[in-house]
């Protein structure tokens, strides 16, 4: 995904522009099947619908936080994919909804937290209750052996906002692949950079045009 400016703010029309090519767009000529599942946070239908993403949003499953959300994902979704993915490849993403403002918690992740991290600020409790929903997916993955034969990556979209001393510095964004060798790559990348090296993973060497800018 090519993005220009330093905030949201500063994007204007770029992402809607047919003349953007992202990573879909190039998945799309070869066929896979693409969609993004999110919850009540699910601001991007423009630049999905124009870059051939079909959303699932919480009027089509009903849950408008993580915990139903990854239930739902590991009950219906995530089966019907594995099944599906025998006769067409496919893309998902998903959003995660209750780190975000205005943070979330669901009482009963909040019950099971240990007495000092009922202290901490919601936000990182939110935190804490997601790493608990994403391994209730990633078992059901396994089992699905969708792992097998997937490339799945955690990553964050952009820097915090604001000043918040509970986040240590320096910041970085961080991209994990779950699911690969256990290994950590401390080094200088961009946002940029993100494309080319899924592409790669994914034995994609030959399309055009290339991206402008990452390696």
């Amino acid at each position: 995904l090519l993005m220009l400016g330093f905030s949201y703010q500063e994007r204007g029309s770029l992402l809607l522009s047919k003349r953007v090519h992202t990573i879909p767009d190039i998945l799309h000529q070869l066929g896979y099947n693409q969609m993004v599942s999110c919850t009540g946070f699910c601001s991007a239908y423009q630049f999905y619908g124009v870059h051939h993403i079909r959303t699932i949003d919480a009027v089509t499953h009903g849950e408008k936080h993580d915990s139903g959300h990854s239930n739902w994902m590991i009950k219906k979704l995530l089966p019907e994919l594995a099944e599906q993915q025998k006769k067409q490849p496919f893309t998902l993403i998903v959003h995660n909804e209750d780190t975000h403002p205005e943070y979330h918690v669901d009482n009963e992740c909040f019950r099971e937290l240990p007495d000092e991290m009922k202290k901490w600020p919601i936000s990182l409790q939110a935190v804490q209750c997601y790493d608990k929903y994403l391994k209730r997916v990633f078992d059901k993955i396994i089992e699905l052996d969708l792992h097998k034969t997937s490339e799945i990556y955690v990553y964050g979209d952009h820097l915090l906002w604001g000043n918040h001393d509970y986040y240590p510095e320096p910041r970085k964004l961080v991209l994990m692949f779950p699911f690969r060798e256990k290994r950590m790559i401390n080094k200088s990348i961009t946002l940029y950079d993100i494309a080319p090296t899924l592409l790669h993973l994914m034995g994609i060497e030959e399309y055009s045009p290339k991206f402008p800018f990452g390696i």
